[in-house]
């Protein structure tokens, strides 16, 4: 194979990856913040009532987590279409 088809192929693969964590990315940032809110209005009994406070944690660590798998996710995309 000569480079330009490796090129284009690794830069489809880098825009896939990229695609694939900003989905992710936009999941999460929405999922997070979802289980906090629900914790709260449920006052404690839900998503997860054995846990207790610990919901929060788990809601901030998925929110932060989205932010990671948005900067990732479109860092790849960017680097995708360079040549």
């Amino acid at each position: 194979m000569n480079s330009a088809v490796l090129d284009q192929t690794r830069n489809g693969q880098l825009f896939a990856w990229g695609l694939v964590f900003l989905v992710l990315g936009a999941v999460a940032f929405v999922g997070g913040p979802a289980l906090i809110f629900t914790f709260y209005v449920t006052q404690g009994e839900a998503p997860l009532a054995g846990i207790g406070s610990w919901n929060i944690v788990i809601g901030l660590f998925t929110w932060v987590a989205a932010l990671v798998f948005l900067g990732l996710g479109g860092l790849l995309v960017l680097l995708s279409r360079r040549r």
